[in-house]
């Protein structure tokens, strides 16, 4: 179960590696000082995002792939949000299919 009641949760890693366009950051900049919940995220992924930059260089993808890859990752968090909450769960087992196999002996 997801602990977090706001949408823009999801930017949060985004926000805290510098990997959202620059007027989404100021966007959810902003949006970190009045959400408790993405201001808890933020400071949970801190820590590890100095350790993670210095590791590796920085390349910018030229931006018809950016702009390709960002369309699709936009269209599935439209799906996942119009869909409902519990969307990316996996099913539950129904209850025969639990115990039928128990029955069985």
């Amino acid at each position: 179960m997801n602990p977090y009641e706001c949408p823009r949760i999801e930017d949060a890693a985004g926000y805290v590696l510098r990997a959202l366009p620059d007027g989404e950051w100021e966007s959810y900049r902003y949006h970190v000082d009045e959400c408790h919940d993405c201001a808890g995220k933020v400071a949970e992924l801190g820590f590890v995002s100095d350790a993670l930059l210095s590791g590796v260089s920085q390349l910018s993808a030229p931006p018809d792939i950016r702009n390709r890859v960002m369309s699709v990752v936009r269209a599935e968090a439209e799906l996942l949000q119009s869909a409902g909450a519990g969307a990316d769960r996996a099913p539950q087992p129904s209850r025969s299919r639990r115990f039928g196999l128990a029955g069985l002996r």
